[in-house]
């Protein structure tokens, strides 16, 4: 089962792509579907969020959609807990982000402190820490914090001294190795590999800004670009 997302519509295949049924799609052809997240304990269980802001869900597979929750601002990611599929949370373009721990039937903010560290209404990326149950690592605009109670608390990384004024646009941690961390910039590639006590810096083979960077179990970088409006 695959679902491909394109502008305001989904679609899903049942048969290795040979055939795809739209099973979504928003009545305001200017609504984009940002994010999907499908639940790995019931994959009939599916959540979408939208340009409006809008969380929505499936229980069926695809065949009836709710809405679960509307957060006021873009939602741009999904992330569903690896130890636990009924807490999921929302990252949002400028409300920060959300939380829910019984499957969609209540969201909250996640505002413990979070909004303290510079740039954090800016969402870039959530991401697990694969050493840690709950673990979180929220990327912002400029800041990288980190959660080892699923949001209950968090501490800020040291980014790389030469960067003050940095501004983040992605970011991945190593599966294998949670103190492996990267983050781009414009033009530049920074890694740390002992959970940000030292940084090193790469500069990138190209002018567009990094709009998404992941790191596989075997090591592979992967890295999309999207071109920058002059």
């Amino acid at each position: 089962m695959v679902y491909a997302v394109t502008g305001n519509k989904l679609f899903k295949t049942e048969n290795c792509g040979r055939d795809f049924s739209n099973i979504y799609y928003h009545q305001k052809d200017q609504v984009i579907i940002n994010a999907i997240a499908i639940d790995f304990y019931d994959p009939q269980v599916v959540y979408l969020g939208t340009s409006e802001g809008e969380l929505l869900k499936s229980t069926d597979g695809g065949r009836a959609w709710q809405t679960s929750y509307r957060a006021g601002s873009a939602v741009i990611d999904l992330l569903i807990d690896p130890a636990d599929s009924r807490i999921v949370y929302a990252g949002t373009q400028k409300n920060g982000l959300f939380k829910t721990v019984n499957s969609g039937a209540a969201w909250a903010e996640i505002d413990t402190g979070i909004k303290a560290y510079s740039g954090v209404s800016e969402y870039r990326r959530l991401l697990v820490d694969p050493a840690t149950v709950g673990g979180l690592i929220f990327v912002s605009k400029s800041a990288i914090i980190r959660s080892s109670d699923r949001g209950a608390s968090w501490k800020p990384m040291e980014l790389l001294p030469s960067q003050k004024a940095v501004v983040i646009t992605s970011a991945g941690v190593n599966p294998q190795n949670s103190s492996e961390l990267y983050y781009t910039t414009a033009s530049t590639l920074v890694k740390t590999a002992d959970a940000g006590n030292t940084w090193s810096s790469t500069k990138l083979p190209h002018t567009q800004n990094t709009s998404f960077f992941a790191i596989a179990k075997d090591g592979s970088a992967y890295l999309a670009t999207k071109k920058i409006k002059k």
